[in-house]
């Protein structure tokens, strides 16, 4: 800074006002600090996003399931369920893809091919003492 105000002596006074100007209000005028923008607070219940992901991959499997003409039902216990263990505190519901697959999909599609559901069925699904419950009637044809 000295050196430039050194330099500024040697410009004619005619060209120096303005260089005067910039320097007063580079360095007497302080810029003022933005703050960044606060961060959104976190959701205190992940459990109602988690409920809604929830449905939307189950939307997906009933439409997967359509084409056998096999219904499925859910309780809300099984949902919560899903939920709370798809839910991971540092992945957020990444998992819950791969939980719905492993706790639900997979059951379901042993049964399928052990032939205990067929075309035509409704299953029902419950969760008692911490277990999914599979129970397949068979609908009208």
């Amino acid at each position: 800074m000295v050196r430039f105000a050194r330099s500024l002596i040697s410009i004619s006074p005619a060209f120096r006002a303005p260089f005067v100007c910039l320097v007063y209000f580079v360095v007497a005028v302080p810029c003022p600090r933005r703050t960044p923008p606060p961060l959104p607070p976190r959701i205190p219940e992940p459990l109602a996003d988690t409920k809604k992901i929830v449905d939307l991959q189950l939307t997906l499997l009933r439409a997967r399931l359509a084409d056998p003409h096999i219904a499925l039902d859910l309780t809300d216990a099984v949902k919560e369920h899903i939920a709370r263990e798809g839910y991971d505190p540092v992945y957020g519901a990444r998992p819950l893809k791969r939980f719905l697959q492993r706790a639900l999909e997979s059951p379901l599609s042993r049964r399928l091919i052990s032939g205990e559901i067929t075309d035509h069925t409704c299953v029902t699904v419950e969760f008692k003492k911490g277990e999914l419950l599979f129970e397949a009637k068979a609908g009208n044809k």
